[in-house]
């Protein structure tokens, strides 16, 4: 047979037909089945939601307390919290994890910073709840500010970090220590780190922030401040009644308006109190007998008018400061010890109506020279600027009308190789130098004649500059063309040796062999005592018989000891000595200190070489001397 047959073809499509109508039928039962369970299930779940239904009961503290008020449990996991409609981190208390009907349940919620009224949001799978609530977050009280000891209390509702607070004093931030996490209604002390605070005394500001509230308050916090305790001779007691450690660096002690120096602990604890050494010689040093002491801290500056008045104590000082060459030294105890030098001394002469008289300068009694224009005036050697290559001169006068046309304040030489600082009748002040062919160069200023100190200073150096200062301040200058030489040649002052006499006061005249800086020529001007490199220096504080006194080898040891800024007194040995005679005020001690700077060039063995002695016939004697090397 080679092929299907009618009928059986008929026969087979029957069979596939119906195959095919058995399996659709099974296929449509079983989807209907199916999807009627889905639609039973589905709706049996949003029976059981409706069910799960909640309301709020309470909301303190940072804590949320609902309710389950429908008839299904409902489980934490889908109890969802918002604040203000933002979702707040939310932790059930308790370990049930499902909210039985008719049972309450409470949630811990992170409240974020806010204030006031606050929108909870409770969302359960049967409902959505929302209430108003004053709920504070991130808030603090100040309950009290005592030094730098804060007291704070949490009246928020959630815990505030330590890293969410910050502290001001004097508008400075500060840091502290406290506790780590101040919990809802707890109360914290937190204590300002006394060396994060700036120095200061007194009522200070305080500011502390936390991130929902800002207090401030007035507290007394003392940083860097010092007590003067007491004084027992050169001895300061000084008390640290600060927080912090005072370093002694951090003291500045003054007398008489000059720096001393003091020995001492390096350091003053909080509360403590220490005892400081100042040198004593540096406190006699500044105004004879001490001073005004001024003592200042980080925060302090306590002052004492008489802390350092040794006049009742001390018999005798004799600075040598002020050596009226040939005649008396000054005894600058206020006891009227003066001393006799005996022995060579060098010294200018004086002659026409020259006096000295004391006179108010700037604030202050000082004795001064008054020349009255009748050939007086002062000269001195003839060969004190003779080789130099560059010269100041500075000094204090009266700007007053004057009868001369060029009134000489200083002239050294004549026309050629020539100094001259004058003060003209037409009320000019002129420094003037000529060079070798004659050619002058002078730097002016116009100054009326107003009865007033003024201090002059002129600067000259050799193929470079002229400079003229008025009261420390530049006034005039003028280029040199080429350098010279000074001759030998006699110094005057007030005059040029019976012509161009100035009618007034001189004080303070000084002349350096060098070239003073701007800041040096202030300086000077208002220095008690003369720079260094200066060759001569007339104070006028003690001219008697027509003598008068180049301090410069007694100001500063000849300028080659800056340590010794109050001078010295050089003595060749032999006969040179000073001598104080007899005196009732050095009778009947019943105690004795003899002190002295001194620095021998020389001891040789078995030598004695007094340094101070009394010698007094039948009684005992006592001696400061060198002996034996030693």
């Amino acid at each position: 047979m080679k092929g299907i047959t009618p009928v059986i073809a008929v026969i087979l499509l029957l069979l596939i037909t119906i195959a095919i109508i058995g399996f659709t039928s099974v296929f449509f039962q079983q989807t209907v089945t199916t999807g009627g369970e889905q639609a039973q299930q589905a709706a049996a779940g949003q029976a059981n939601k409706a069910l799960q239904t909640a309301e709020i009961v309470d909301v303190s503290n940072g804590k949320v307390t609902i309710k389950n008020v429908g008839t299904e449990p409902i489980s934490t996991a889908n109890v969802q919290i918002f604040v203000d409609g933002d979702p707040a981190a939310t932790t059930p208390v308790g370990d049930a994890e499902n909210i039985q009907p008719g049972s309450t349940k409470t949630f811990d919620i992170a409240v974020p910073p806010g204030t006031g009224e606050r929108k909870i949001t409770v969302a359960v799978p049967g409902n959505v709840m929302e209430k108003t609530f004053q709920l504070d977050a991130g808030t603090a009280d100040l309950i009290s500010a005592e030094g730098n000891v804060i007291t704070l209390k949490n009246s928020g509702v959630t815990s505030i970090q330590d890293s969410e607070i910050s502290m001001k004093v004097d508008g400075a931030g500060v840091t502290f220590t406290g506790p780590a996490s101040l919990a809802a209604g707890a109360e914290g002390v937190y204590t300002i780190t006394p060396s994060s605070i700036p120095a200061g005394s007194g009522t200070r500001a305080l500011e502390i922030t936390t991130p929902q509230s800002v207090h401030t308050a007035d507290a007394d916090i003392n940083i860097g401040t010092i007590s003067l305790e007491g004084i027992t001779g050169n001895k300061l007691s000084i008390k640290n009644t600060g927080l912090t450690t005072i370093a002694k660096d951090e003291l500045i002690l003054t007398v008489a308006g000059q720096g001393v120096t003091f020995t001492g602990a390096a350091q003053i604890g909080p509360d403590a109190s220490e005892v400081y050494a100042v040198n004593e010689i540096e406190i006699l040093g500044r105004e004879g007998t001490g001073g005004a002491l001024s003592l200042q801290s980080p925060a302090s500056t306590i002052t004492d008018n008489t802390a350092f008045d040794y006049d009742l104590t001390t018999k005798g000082y004799w600075k040598f400061d002020d050596l009226d060459q040939g005649t008396a030294i000054k005894d600058s105890s206020g006891n009227g010890m003066d001393g006799t030098f005996v022995g060579t001394t060098h010294d200018g002469t004086l002659g026409g109506g020259a006096t000295i008289i004391t006179q108010n300068r700037n604030g202050q009694d000082s004795k001064i020279l008054a020349l009255d224009g009748s050939g007086d005036y002062l000269t001195v050697g003839d060969d004190i600027l003779q080789g130099k290559s560059a010269v100041t001169f500075s000094v204090w006068f009266k700007a007053v009308s004057q009868s001369n046309a060029y009134a000489r304040l200083f002239n050294y030489g004549w026309h050629t190789n020539a100094f001259m600082f004058v003060y003209t009748s037409g009320n000019t002040l002129s420094f003037w130098t000529s060079d070798a062919s004659n050619s002058q160069k002078s730097a002016s200023v116009s100054l009326a004649p107003d009865g007033e100190w003024h201090h002059a200073a002129g600067v000259w150096q050799s193929g470079s500059i002229h400079r003229l200062y008025l009261d420390g301040a530049l006034v005039g200058s003028d280029s040199l063309p080429s350098a010279f030489v000074p001759k030998a040649s006699v110094l005057y002052m007030g005059g040029s040796g019976g012509s161009n006499s100035y009618v007034g006061a001189l004080d303070e005249a000084r002349i350096y062999g060098r070239a003073l800086t701007a800041d040096e020529v202030a300086t000077d001007m208002n220095s008690k005592y003369p720079l260094s490199g200066v060759m001569a220096s007339y104070s006028f504080e003690s001219m008697r018989s027509g003598k008068t006194v180049d301090t410069h080898f007694i100001v500063r040891g000849k300028n080659d000891a800056p340590s010794d800024p109050d001078g010295a007194l050089q003595l060749k040995g032999g006969s040179d000595y000073v001598l104080i005679n007899d005196n009732a005020g050095l009778r009947g001690m019943g105690e004795l200190t003899m002190s002295a700077l001194v620095n021998p060039l020389a001891m040789a063995p078995g030598y004695n070489g007094r340094i101070i002695s009394t010698s007094s016939p039948g009684n005992y004697d006592w001696n400061l001397q060198t002996a034996n090397q030693k």
